[in-house]
């Protein structure tokens, strides 16, 4: 199993890359500082994911949810097919996708 890294720009862009699986996200989690970003739009960009379960899901919402709290906009891209199915299995969809996820 591949395992997760992500790469942050300053322009705002997050690219994530690897295996977003329960062994390889806890150490994302605390990787975005979203108290620096309040002024800035965030793009996190999925689609170098190769492998997504729910603890992929869950970690895409606890950014939400870190941005929401921010007052920080925040938007997906590439998001896998995987996610998306997950997302609409826990009925989060509207949560998740409906955060500009391309």
């Amino acid at each position: 199993m591949t395992s997760a890294n992500l790469v942050q720009h300053n322009d705002g862009l997050v690219e994530v890359h690897g295996s977003l699986q329960h062994d390889t996200v806890s150490s994302l989690y605390d990787r975005i500082n979203f108290n620096q970003l309040s002024d800035q739009n965030i793009l996190i960009d999925l689609s170098a994911v190769e492998s997504v379960d729910s603890a992929g899901l869950a970690l895409c919402l606890f950014w939400i949810s870190q941005a929401q709290n921010q007052i920080v906009s925040i938007a997906f891209r590439g998001v896998p097919e995987q996610m998306r199915r997950l997302a609409s299995m826990n009925r989060v969809e509207d949560l998740f996708l409906g955060h500009n996820s391309k």
